[in-house]
């Protein structure tokens, strides 16, 4: 792995386990190199424990701080994410029936170019009438594990896409889209305020990811 350190940087190769003695080690032989030893105030890592215990293990007297982005990612995962053998709770039901719908509709050939077209006369109904609104994106978002703000941006994109997205599901038959993955009334609300709940986390998230907060 490489670490910078200003215009500094330095690659260290990790053979052994990555254990908390491992991480120690590699944290010890960045300290000697870019010369930081009596320096510290305090290190900062994602709140993996075997990191954690790595900084202990470095110096106890420099607090470890965990990483506000990783914290935040946590959190809002723990939230909207459905887990093994737990009862969906929050917004876990919403953000569930929102990543099958993307998906449906993503991996069907005749619901992707269906999409494209209502999108295409929306789109041609802004031009034609000379209205000072944006065009639609003609694309659902499928969000991915790892990144929770990839669950927020596939969300708002069906938000952004919601006339298009029902005048679809009015004329597809169940057979193409099962009624039990259509996404009602009360799903489009939920979806609203969901948005509301997710935005301030979303915006201090791309804050954090430009890397000179």
């Amino acid at each position: 792995m490489e670490v910078k350190v200003g215009k500094k940087k330095k690659s260290v190769t990790v053979r052994d386990k990555l254990d908390a003695d491992c991480v120690a080690g590699i944290l010890t032989e960045i300290i000697d190199e870019f010369h930081l030893r009596g320096r510290l105030l305090s290190i900062t890592s994602d709140n993996e424990a075997v990191c954690r215990a790595a900084c202990e293990k470095l110096n106890p007297t420099v607090p470890w701080l965990p990483c506000l982005a990783h914290t935040l990612n946590l959190i809002v995962r723990d939230a909207t994410v459905a887990k093994p053998d737990v009862a969906p709770t929050g917004l876990m039901p919403l953000c569930t029936r929102a990543h099958v719908f993307v998906k449906k509709v993503r991996n069907t050939t005749f619901l992707r170019e269906e999409l494209q077209r209502y999108v295409g006369i929306i789109n041609n109904t802004i031009l034609e009438g000379r209205l000072h609104i944006p065009l639609l994106p003609d694309k659902l978002i499928q969000d991915v594990p790892t990144r929770w703000n990839s669950l927020y941006m596939a969300m708002e994109r069906m938000h952004a896409l919601k006339h298009a997205l029902v005048a679809l599901q009015d004329e597809v038959k169940d057979d193409v889209l099962p009624q039990a993955d259509r996404f009602t009334g009360r799903d489009w609300t939920l979806l609203e305020h969901a948005l509301e709940l997710l935005r301030p986390f979303y915006e201090l998230t791309l804050f954090l990811s430009q890397g000179d907060y």
